[in-house]
C-alpha cells in the first residue's frame, strides 16, 4: 500500500494461477541431432539418473551433520569426508563409535523404537 506495507504477507494472499491469468507463451523445439550416434540421439534415457548423485551427496551430508559440516560438490572422496569431520575421524575409523559421538559434541540421534512388524 502507500504506507509501504506488504499487501501479500503470506501465500494465502496470492491467487492460484490459472490459464486466464497466465501470460501467453510459445513452446519451440530446437532439434540438434548428434553426429556421434547412428540415430542422431543424445542423452536418451539419462534423465532418470540425474537425481542419483544428489541423493548420494545428501546421504553423505546426513552422516556429516553431527560434525556441523556439509559437502557441496562431488566426488565425495574419503579424504574430503575425513577432512569434513574436522579431524575427529581418521582413515582407520574410531575404535569406539560411542566415543566418536561424544567427541563430535552432539547427542546420539534417537529416532525412537524401530517398528519391526
Amino acid at each position: 500500500d502507500n504506507s509501504g506495507n506488504l499487501s501479500t504477507t503470506s501465500f494465502l494472499d496470492y491467487q492460484t494461477p490459472t490459464m486466464d491469468v497466465s501470460p501467453p507463451f510459445e513452446i519451440r523445439h530446437i532439434e540438434t541431432p548428434s553426429v556421434m550416434t547412428a540415430s542422431g540421439v543424445k542423452g536418451m534415457g539419462e534423465s532418470g539418473l540425474i537425481s542419483a548423485p544428489a541423493a548420494v551427496l545428501n546421504a553423505v551430508n546426513d552422516a556429516l551433520s553431527p560434525f556441523g559440516s556439509v559437502l557441496y560438490e562431488l566426488p565425495a572422496t574419503p579424504e574430503k569426508i575425513i577432512r569434513a569431520t574436522k579431524g575427529i575421524v581418521d582413515l582407520e575409523g574410531p575404535e569406539d563409535w560411542s566415543d566418536l559421538w561424544d567427541r563430535a559434541g552432539v547427542p546420539a540421534l534417537d529416532r525412537g523404537p524401530m517398528d519391526t512388524e
